[in-house]
C-alpha cells in the first residue's frame, strides 16, 4: 500500500497527513480536558500536549497507512 495520498491532484506523504491529524486531534483533546477542568492538573502541559499530538499522529498512521 502506498504511503502517498492524492488530494486535488497533488500527492501528499502519509506522514504529513498523519502529523496534521495528530495536531488537530491534540487540540480537540485539549478542549475536552479544559471543558472537564482537568487541564489545571497537568504539571507540564506543553510536554503533555506534544506527546498527545505524537500519539494521535502515530495512531492515524497505523490505522490508515499500515
Amino acid at each position: 500500500m502506498s504511503s502517498e495520498v492524492e488530494i486535488f491532484g497533488a500527492y501528499f506523504p502519509g506522514w504529513l497527513l498523519s502529523a496534521i491529524a495528530g495536531i488537530i486531534l491534540a487540540a480537540c483533546t485539549k478542549m475536552v480536558l479544559a471543558k472537564l477542568g482537568l487541564h489545571k492538573q497537568l504539571v507540564m502541559p506543553v510536554l503533555v500536549y506534544l506527546c498527545l499530538a505524537f500519539l494521535w499522529a502515530a495512531l492515524c498512521w497505523m490505522i490508515f497507512f499500515d
